[in-house]
């Protein structure tokens, strides 16, 4: 009845605003599913430059691994010499530029050398760490536990990791509160006997470091604004790079 009552224009104008209606809610459909594709499309990309962060810094740390190996295999560290040993650690510091500390104790734990130089070559004063024995500290107890047991529990490689933390090594040698990681091995003479440990303590720099090359990928990938952070075990936050 009431179509009926409707006069031809009034039909065609129905019809019209009918079909306009049909356009209007099917073009909304399809910016929807747009915009829902394009986040989808998007939350995979973050997903998976965390992933490649993460792979950044897990490389990292086998390389830091690698690093320590090839350091603990040098003959210096074999002759007890504090002067030679504190010279070739200056040399690793300020060559590799990620440690903040590298520490040679004895095969008891005493303090026989550090470096003296920062990475970027600012003198040190490690007198602080002269007639300190570690004997009582987790990386070496843990080195001896590995070196006795095989214990592969926290090795990296053949080097004890611990993880991201207020370093108190670094902290006391450069007098001041740094963060890093740290990775301990021991070093053995020529007959095979162990004749004492090497620790080097990782600046956080080394991870800062990759998550501004991970930021600089996503420039790259036409993102313009993003925050990236790194926590710790314990959800703690300890690196972060925004823009």
């Amino acid at each position: 009845m009431f179509w009926r009552a409707l006069s031809l224009r009034s039909k065609l104008l129905f019809l019209a605003l009918a079909g306009l209606a049909t356009v209007v809610v099917f073009a909304f459909f399809q910016a929807n599913q747009s915009f829902n594709a394009r986040t989808a499309t998007q939350k995979s990309e973050y997903s998976s430059r965390a992933v490649l962060v993460g792979q950044y810094i897990s490389s990292s740390f086998f390389e830091r691994a690698a690093d320590l190996e090839a350091f603990s295999a040098n003959a210096v560290f074999q002759s007890g010499q504090r002067e030679q040993i504190t010279s070739v650690l200056n040399l690793l510091v300020t060559g590799y530029q990620v440690y903040d500390t590298i520490m040679f104790v004895d095969d008891s734990g005493k303090f026989v050398a550090s470096n003296t130089k920062t990475f970027d070559g600012r003198a040190l004063d490690n007198k602080t760490m002269e007639g300190r024995t570690f004997a009582d500290t987790t990386w070496f107890q843990s080195v001896n536990k590995a070196d006795s047991k095989n214990d592969k529990a926290r090795l990296v490689g053949n080097s004890y990791f611990e993880d991201l933390q207020v370093d108190p090594i670094s902290s006391a040698l450069h007098g001041a509160t740094l963060q890093g990681v740290s990775f301990s091995r021991g070093v053995t003479g020529i007959d095979g006997r162990r004749v004492g440990v090497l620790t080097a303590r990782v600046s956080i720099r080394f991870v800062e470091n990759e998550l501004q090359r991970a930021f600089e990928s996503m420039r790259l990938g036409g993102v313009q604004s993003a925050q990236l952070m790194l926590l710790n075990k314990d959800g703690l936050l300890s690196a972060e790079v925004s823009a």
